[in-house]
């Protein structure tokens, strides 16, 4: 397989399993909010931090905002610049409001 047709059937497989838990939890609720987080291309600062370093700054923002989630709602990680987070029974406006103020720190960068 190409490294196109392995990235379509892994979003294949990621899409189906994305669909079915985000029926089930809208399931006992009527709407909920899909928030996808793409993060900038940090790839300038990656080059003089090393892989190891880069890889540190980007699981630091990731776990930031996994530990900003609430139990009922879904956190995918698709890949390293794309999160997606689906709040069941949540307005565009509560989800804006909660995490607007998230902090990333960055000790890495200085």
């Amino acid at each position: 397989l190409s490294k196109r047709d392995k990235s379509l059937l892994s979003f294949r497989s990621f899409a189906e399993v994305f669909r079915k838990k985000v029926l089930r939890s809208l399931e006992s609720r009527e709407s909920g909010v899909l928030a996808l987080f793409y993060l900038q291309d940090l790839s300038p600062f990656f080059k003089p931090l090393g892989i190891v370093k880069s890889q540190e700054i980007l699981r630091e923002v990731s776990s930031t905002l996994q530990s900003a989630t609430h139990e009922e709602e879904l956190f995918f990680q698709l890949n390293v610049r794309s999160i997606y987070l689906f709040s069941p029974s949540e307005t565009v406006e509560s989800i804006a409001n909660r995490l607007e103020g998230l902090y990333f720190p960055s000790k890495h960068m200085i």
